[in-house]
């Protein structure tokens, strides 16, 4: 069993999509994958509701991630979709037990600056690497210089792949289906080669 944690200082940086993008594609590639849901929001736990045809199981951590992820030994995937830590600080028992430990952000300073506070704690404890994902990327010349910027004013490395700005993901998070059945084949393989990436990262280089 491999366990990565999705964390961040606040809501609405995609930290929730990230998980389920993730948890989609391992179990499309046909993997047991379980996403623990500890967002008070619950976000992934409605879209398995409303699809229970999702390509993997989905649960809440009853307020113990420690708890909940050693109950998912028989799977080969936890994924745990942390709550913000401006809620608590229950990211940090996620981080602690996560082979990789994902922090979703802008390419802004912005938007990043608040994680200068999150990055120390993290790396005081986590079990395994961090990374920076980037989000809502769109490609243009201040995106790509933002991308510079915040990894100079983080000091963290990032991964390669990042999720652009696209109205499948819009279409994917409303109807609560999987990417590859919005027919958006450049976000399906968006998706494919972050998944592909974290495999390789956590040693499962057969993703």
């Amino acid at each position: 069993m491999k366990v990565f944690a999705i964390v961040q200082e606040k809501g609405g940086v995609g930290k929730s999509m990230v998980a389920y993008l993730l948890a989609s594609m391992l179990g499309k590639l046909g993997y047991k994958v379980m996403l623990l849901d500890a967002d008070p929001q619950g976000t992934n736990l409605r879209k398995k509701a409303i699809n229970p045809e999702l390509p993997f199981h989905c649960a809440p951590t009853g307020g113990d991630i420690e708890a909940a992820v050693k109950s998912c030994l028989d799977y080969d995937y936890v994924a745990i979709d942390c709550q913000p830590r401006v809620i608590d600080e229950s990211y940090l028992i996620a981080a602690s037990i996560a082979d990789l430990t994902l922090i979703p952000t802008r390419p802004n300073g912005d938007d990043s600056a608040p994680l200068v506070k999150l990055i120390p704690d993290l790396e005081e404890i986590a079990y395994g690497q961090i990374r920076l994902i980037f989000n809502f990327f769109r490609g243009t010349i201040a995106h790509r210089e933002g991308v510079d910027l915040v990894k100079r004013l983080l000091v963290l490395d990032a991964l390669k792949s990042r999720i652009a700005i696209r109205s499948a993901y819009e279409e994917m998070s409303f109807s609560a289906i999987p990417i590859w059945e919005t027919g958006n084949e450049t976000a399906n393989l968006e998706t494919l080669a972050l998944t592909r990436e974290v495999l390789k990262i956590i040693g499962d280089d057969n993703g």
